[in-house]
């Protein structure tokens, strides 16, 4: 960037007291079971849960497996997912491996059942369901993500019981979640478009 006048030398200079060279995540990958479970413990991922949430070691082996072409934030932002859309407290490899496979362009989530077996359905989210917008935070991220899972079962079921039913939930629960969320996403992006006109 230097070189290409892009970046000035003196303030390279000024700010490159110490170099750490550190390898890509799939060249640490005794590293990913840490940072999983570190992503697991942040109070962002603890308000979105009611419960505590642990990972199983095959899902572990699942993430290790994994190239991590954008290092430990491509990391972070899976576990954000998986925290959103596992059907219980616990994620399974099958909760990893359905969170990996998603085609470019699309977002799919297998939908469970109450006693925690895979049915036919799957829902389609939104393209940029998985995507960390610029300036938005972990916990923003996760409430659109979850406001995205909730209109994507209520518009694809055919009715609000029925998508209530296959979230786990009672369709008042459904009904107050969904006004908490838009009213939340409402708040946010108000505070979002003041922050930008002081700017």
């Amino acid at each position: 960037m230097i070189a290409e006048g892009r970046f000035r030398q003196d303030l390279y200079y000024r700010i490159s007291t110490f170099e750490i060279q550190v390898a890509p995540l799939r060249e640490r990958r005794a590293d990913i079971p840490l940072l999983a479970n570190h992503f697991l413990d942040k109070p962002s991922s603890l308000a979105c849960h009611p419960l505590p949430m642990t990972i199983e070691e095959d899902a572990l082996s699942a993430l290790a497996s994994h190239d991590w072409h954008g290092n430990v934030r491509e990391l972070e932002n899976v576990m954000n997912r998986l925290i959103v859309v596992a059907s219980a407290s616990t994620i399974t490899r099958a909760d990893v491996e359905n969170v990996l496979g998603i085609h470019p362009g699309t977002a799919s989530l297998i939908v469970r059942t109450r006693s925690n077996t895979h049915t036919e359905a799957k829902l389609v989210l939104p393209p940029n369901t998985s995507e960390l917008c610029e300036d938005e935070t972990i916990t923003a991220y996760m409430r659109r993500v979850k406001l995205d899972v909730l209109k994507a079962a209520i518009t694809q079921y055919p009715s609000r019981t029925a998508a209530a039913e296959r979230l786990g939930l009672t369709k008042d629960a459904l009904k107050r979640q969904l006004r908490y969320l838009r009213n939340a996403n409402v708040r946010s992006t108000n505070i979002s478009t003041n922050d930008q006109e002081e700017v």
